[in-house]
């Protein structure tokens, strides 16, 4: 998921950047916020599937565990480590992987990444 969502990425969030900065018109403003619905949504729905697998981080619930996911593989994360901060998109979905393994199927991720809360 997160190679996918890295190589799309690298096309849109050019595109991202300008929609955001224009926010102050009324028409863009809605269309962004339809986006990030749309994505919100999609992410749930990945979310509802892993939570049938053996290992997800029933604590964590389904809501919590979609907002992580949100989150993480989110444009603006993305933009912060590989735009800002000069990641290798290898780098990035590494750790976007890593991470959200230990969060999601804390049980089934070595110990070197620890249980992140």
């Amino acid at each position: 998921m997160c190679l996918e969502t890295a190589r799309l990425f690298v096309r849109v969030v050019p595109v991202h950047v300008a929609i955001r900065a224009a926010t102050g018109d009324a028409d863009v403003a809605r269309l962004l916020a339809e986006d990030q619905r749309r994505r919100y949504e999609t992410q749930r729905q990945f979310v509802a599937i892993l939570a049938e697998k053996q290992g997800f981080n029933a604590d964590l619930g389904e809501e919590r565990a979609t907002d992580l996911v949100y989150g993480l593989v989110s444009e603006a994360v993305y933009l912060l480590f590989c735009g800002d901060r000069g990641w290798e998109v290898s780098a990035w979905t590494d750790w976007v992987s890593a991470t959200l393994s230990s969060q999601l199927f804390p049980e089934s991720c070595p110990a070197s990444l620890g249980n992140a809360s």
